[in-house]
């Protein structure tokens, strides 16, 4: 028996996006994405647990330690290529880079963003010389 007549479809790739779609890529997960999504997951929680500048509070040891050592864990895990093809060094300092420069800038959204929806919490730092 034949397969109607009309249109094929075809497989969507397995990281979906538009761009992939159109272009009929099949990615796999890089060792460059995991050890981003590593890193700014970590210092996404420096970003979020304060309304100032992340450096404005001094975080908890605990909270520090835990971070430098799962991040120490990452970055070998992607280097050396542990269960992922191996990133190097070179490449782990990129990515490192990269995601860093974007803490940065998340910093500077989330004050904008308190001071644009929360107008009484930008006066009140003002007043207390924070």
């Amino acid at each position: 028996m034949r397969a109607p007549v009309g249109r094929r479809r075809r497989p969507l790739p397995q990281n979906f996006s538009p761009v992939c779609f159109l272009l009929n890529l099949r990615l796999a997960y890089t060792p460059q994405q995991y050890l981003k999504l590593s890193i700014a997951g970590h210092l996404t929680v420096f970003v979020a647990r304060t309304p100032e500048s992340f450096w404005s509070v001094k975080p908890a040891k605990i909270l520090l330690f835990a971070v430098i050592g799962t991040q120490i864990i990452a970055t070998l895990i992607a280097v050396y290529g542990v269960f992922m093809s191996p990133l190097g060094w070179k490449w782990a300092a990129v990515v490192w880079i990269y995601a860093f420069a974007w803490f940065l800038v998340n910093d500077r959204v989330k004050i904008l963003a308190y001071k644009i929806f929360d107008p009484s919490h930008s006066k009140a730092t003002v007043k207390s010389g924070v």
